[in-house]
């Protein structure tokens, strides 16, 4: 049997994340990362009385809501709150109250903004040095 064959069966995996399929937040203006960004229950788990901790997102990156009150990073509804907080907060960033925040956010998922962790001598910091390995040793 040749690979030939197996052509008519063969899929694409339409889950796979590629690179140049991954939007490049960092790129994009503020109105654009509007469209990206979504209210999403911040807790990690679901609280037993339905309440919510709403967040902003932008990709994995929690967005700071200043906008709302200083040094903000959720909003702590009940789950009579929920609907209509989350709708408070999605008309607040397509009013354009999150830009700066949105745009803060995008510069954490560029790449070029990671720190290396390396020394200038190029031997990673949290290595000990030699000194220090023969003085255990």
């Amino acid at each position: 049997m040749s690979l030939s064959t197996l052509a008519a069966f063969a899929v694409a995996n339409n889950n796979a994340k590629s690179a140049s399929r991954a939007t490049k937040y960092w790129e994009l203006d503020a109105v654009e990362l509007r469209s990206f960004a979504k209210v999403k229950d911040g807790n990690r788990k679901l609280a037993e009385d339905g309440g919510q901790a709403l967040v902003i997102t932008l990709g994995k990156v929690r967005v700071d809501l200043d906008a709302i009150a200083p040094k903000a990073t959720r909003v702590n509804a009940t789950a009579e709150q929920v609907e209509e907080f989350t709708g408070l907060l999605e008309d607040a960033i397509g009013a354009g109250d999150f830009d700066e925040a949105l745009l803060d956010a995008a510069e954490k998922l560029n790449p070029a903004n990671k720190v290396a962790n390396v020394t200038d001598s190029g031997v990673e910091a949290d290595t000990p040095s030699d000194d220090v390995l023969a003085q255990l040793g």
